[in-house]
């Protein structure tokens, strides 16, 4: 399982996103194994939730790492860009009349 992007410009960063991956999944593999004695069946129930949680941690982690980008979801850079323009442009005809 290849974890590498290719927009990904730092080697540890790349490093660090691929163990966090594995991680979670490590952990949650092994998890009930650790509990099943003291738990029982209550176990399989809390290591789904507990899955499901920090999956979707790292997608949302994942998501905003970058709002820079063309998604639908990322920040508008174009129409903030026109908005400063356009509020500049008031300023400067605003201190010309004065």
């Amino acid at each position: 399982m290849w974890c590498l992007r290719a927009d990904q410009k730092h080697a540890d960063t790349l490093l660090l996103q691929c163990f966090l991956k594995k991680f979670i999944f490590i952990y949650v593999i092994t998890l009930p194994i650790g509990y099943v004695f003291s738990l029982g069946y209550l176990v399989v129930p809390i290591t789904i939730l507990l899955l499901y949680v920090l999956g979707s941690l790292e997608l949302i982690a994942e998501e905003i790492e970058d709002p820079f980008g063309k998604d639908t979801n990322d920040l508008p850079m174009e129409r903030m860009s026109e908005n400063i323009q356009q509020n500049v442009a008031e300023l400067l005809a605003q201190s010309l009349k004065q």
